[in-house]
């Protein structure tokens, strides 16, 4: 008799695919979770708090049935209004996340991001909403993935491992593994292109190769030529 392998879940096989899923699973504990995050937030303490407390809310959910979503919603109310931070328990975040100025972070509810993730302050992940007011899906972030502050990724788009993204940036389009995207619209930032002007081409195209040494004060507009003195008259 043959048998078929089934697929397995983060909430169901253990630690392992629990920090695939980023969720906790029936043998996690919350200690490990919260350590984990702080390792990598030290010399932030608020970043540690809101951590923590979102840990504590993502445990609770998923421990305590009904009573653990209130408390739940009451820990992410607690962190919305004395950091600015929107992290709901239902997203799933794998460990290491790193805050750096955790302030007006606003993270929709079915985002999802995967380890060792870096938010900055002011940024937005966030759904897309259609002419007919239907949601259109909400970002996935794989593992090391950067944001820049105050950036936002908006609508059913995957950010893949090890991107980051740029500061003031707006991200609509997957963003491929290992690329950095700037602008908004986000676009893949390309070799030269955030260099110095005389790094490109249509700064340098038209300029001589030799210009002949000129006296300081040669073509100066604020130089005022001298006036000659004026010639007296020849005494009869």
């Amino acid at each position: 008799m043959s048998t078929t392998a089934q697929p397995t879940t983060g909430l169901t096989t253990g630690p392992a695919s629990s920090d695939e899923a980023g969720l906790p699973g029936p043998g996690d504990r919350l200690r490990t979770w919260v350590l984990r995050d702080w390792a990598v937030n030290a010399g932030y303490p608020d970043s540690r708090a809101c951590l923590a407390v979102f840990r504590f809310s993502q445990f609770a959910a998923a421990r305590w049935g009904r009573p653990g979503r209130v408390v739940a919603l009451v820990c992410q109310a607690l962190n919305a209004l004395a950091l600015g931070v929107e992290l709901p328990a239902v997203c799933p975040v794998g460990p290491r996340l790193r805050l750096f100025h955790p302030h007006t972070v606003i993270v929709n509810p079915g985002v999802r991001l995967g380890a060792d993730c870096v938010l900055r302050h002011g940024v937005t992940l966030g759904n897309v909403v259609d002419a007919d007011g239907h949601e259109r899906g909400n970002p996935v972030l794989g593992d090391r993935v950067e944001l820049g502050a105050t950036c936002a990724v908006l609508g059913p788009v995957h950010v893949g491992e090890g991107a980051r993204v740029g500061a003031l940036s707006v991200v609509t389009r997957d963003v491929a593994p290992g690329v950095v995207v700037v602008g908004s619209p986000a676009r893949p930032l390309t070799p030269g292109s955030a260099g110095t002007p005389q790094d490109t081409p249509q700064d340098t195209q038209h300029q001589p190769e030799h210009q002949p040494e000129q006296h300081p004060d040669q073509h100066r507009a604020d130089v005022v030529p001298p006036t000659p003195a004026p010639s007296l008259p020849h005494e009869v």
